[in-house]
């Protein structure tokens, strides 16, 4: 071994000592019987390796460095530590490229010189994207999963978990959108997801849009109970109309509605009113015409349904549910046939009309409705 002179070696019938400078007492590098080595330690290392600094004099790296980088202190691939903060550990590039990750002789990650995150390929990711995840497809009706955030431990099944977009400032708030996965049941499949923006006010989200664990979409409540749910406003600005599927193919037991005025005829009578609390029905203050859901389930109950009224203050609904009023295809065609039955009641009556003017001006020409 090449020596320098101000580098001893001293060994003894179970330890190999290497001392710098002369410093006894202090052994540079140690070699125990066990194999183990240490560096800068005073006793026998647990690990293969350690590098041990007993001065926190700040960095603890081990320099990987070719004759590319050089061999300045800036120069190279290292790992190690530091006194930043409590302790910190590093795995640092100093140069300009990527750094590798794998398992089983294969490439798993790669982080870019840019910093881009590259998952899953040997492809370093010089994109415009931040992190970008490439993973194998499913067959025809599977999917695979590109990400999976778990939830921990299991029994904060019914807690959820986020993926957040945008900035947090401690001072001034969240500037973020979020993703988040909910669990229902222990050890059930049910789940619900719910995308969120964050408010102007500090800690405070909105409700967003919510999937539950049948499909149902809300927007704007928590608590959807039908397909689409919407509590609040909802508008086409862009003008147009709904569709639903009408075919007279699809339909069968045809009949003609003849009797729609009697049937209409029981049903309540629109009834003006004001909200409780306007700010939970888009600050309506002012007086408004409608239906009451209780009066109209008494005569079609199919029209009405129950749903919960989420974050509702109206003290009488005791389970948090409302009756809602369900303006279907039904309640049209019923209008619409009581209008022509009406139309076709005028047309009956003005022709009976004609007939009966006919017959007295036959008989009294002189009659005003004569002329």
């Amino acid at each position: 071994m090449k020596k320098s002179l101000n580098t001893i070696l001293l060994g003894t019938f179970t330890s190999l000592f290497i001392m710098s400078n002369f410093a006894f007492g202090t052994d540079a590098l140690t070699v125990y019987p066990s194999g183990n080595v240490g560096i800068g330690t005073s006793s026998a290392p647990s690990n293969m390796l350690q590098m041990h600094d007993a001065d926190n004099s700040g960095y603890n790296f081990t320099a990987y460095t070719n004759g590319n980088t050089g061999t300045n202190a800036d120069r190279g691939f290292v790992v190690g530590g530091s006194t930043y903060g409590s302790y910190s550990g590093w795995i640092w590039n100093r140069e300009n490229g990527p750094l590798y990750f794998g398992t089983n002789n294969t490439y798993r990650m790669t982080i870019s010189s840019a910093g881009n995150l590259q998952i899953g390929s040997s492809l370093s990711n010089t994109g415009t994207q931040t992190v970008r995840i490439s993973s194998a497809v499913g067959t025809s009706g599977t999917v695979v999963d590109a990400l999976h955030i778990d939830c921990r431990p299991d029994t904060e099944y019914d807690k959820g978990v986020a993926l957040s977009f945008g900035l947090k400032y401690n001072t001034y708030g969240e500037y973020t959108s979020r993703i988040v996965h909910y669990g229902y049941v222990e050890h059930t499949r049910a789940s619900k997801l719910q995308l969120q923006t964050h408010s102007g006010t500090y800690g405070v989200w909105n409700t967003g849009i919510l999937i539950n664990d049948v499909g149902n979409v809300g927007i704007g409540t928590t608590a959807p109970t039908q397909t689409l749910s919407v509590y609040g406003t909802a508008g086409k600005t862009g003008g147009g109309s709904w569709s639903s599927f009408s075919d007279i193919r699809l339909k069968t037991d045809i009949k003609v509605l003849i009797n729609a005025t009697e049937l209409i005829a029981e049903y309540p009578k629109p009834i003006a009113y004001k909200w409780k609390n306007p700010e939970e029905h888009e600050n309506q203050i002012r007086e408004v015409i409608g239906l009451s859901a209780q009066d109209l389930e008494e005569v079609n109950p199919e029209l009405v349904s129950e749903g919960v009224l989420t974050d509702s203050r109206d003290a009488e609904l005791t389970d948090g549910k409302a009756k809602a009023i369900y303006f279907s295809n039904e309640f049209f065609a019923l209008q619409l046939g009581a209008v022509q039955e009406l139309i076709a009641r005028v047309e009956a009556l003005e022709s009976e009309n004609k007939i009966i003017k006919k017959e007295l001006c036959k008989q009294n020409g002189a009659s005003p409705f004569c002329k």
